[in-house]
């Protein structure tokens, strides 16, 4: 295929992608385009190495709540069908409001164990905590992802890559805090 035509295929698969996710409910401000590329296809085994045609990919991204029901729906709509070369991915996460919700509940409880912990140790070495030196605290970003399904539309004569089965992941948060107690012997 020459480019133009690579380009032409792309762009029909890509509005009937977006004609599709909207049929299932989804609103033009949840589909955004996140990538698009060209690449050439190329013979190998001949010398020279001769470019075969082109391929033109664009990725596409749609955010919404996690529903079991409605990623196996975009999944049959996306498969189906004349649209050619689809492949989706997704991943879970939760909303900022949520995480920052959860990181000040994590801080609390971790500031209260720290606490009932260095009130133990001072009850069995017979001191008391008197004040606070220092607390800091940090967040692991990396075991917290963002919600999302990937949607890509590519020419004809890509492989489609389709997941028959999948499962959703529980989201782990962490939160790490490191307090310094000041204390004093007890007389």
């Amino acid at each position: 295929k020459t480019e133009a035509e690579s380009f032409a295929a792309m762009n029909t698969n890509a509005a009937e992608l977006q004609k599709r996710l909207l049929s299932l409910g989804f609103t033009k401000e949840q589909i955004k385009l996140t990538g698009h590329s060209v690449d050439q296809q190329y013979d190998y085994e001949k010398t020279p190495v001769k470019v075969t045609g082109y391929r033109c990919y664009q990725t596409y991204q749609v955010k919404f709540p996690v529903d079991k029901d409605k990623i196996l729906k975009v999944f049959e709509q996306l498969t189906t069908g004349t649209i050619t070369g689809v492949e989706g991915t997704f991943s879970t996460g939760c909303s900022d409001k949520l995480q920052n919700e959860m990181e000040r509940q994590l801080i609390i409880e971790a500031l209260n164990d720290a606490r009932s912990k260095a009130d133990l140790i001072c009850g069995n070495i017979k001191a008391k905590v008197v004040g606070v030196n220092h607390v800091s605290y940090e967040v692991p970003r990396d075991v917290i992802s963002g919600r999302s399904v990937m949607l890509g539309s590519s020419a004809p004569g890509y492989e489609m890559k389709v997941a028959d089965s999948f499962s959703i992941a529980e989201l782990e948060f962490e939160k790490q805090v490191f307090v310094k107690y000041a204390i004093e012997n007890q007389k």
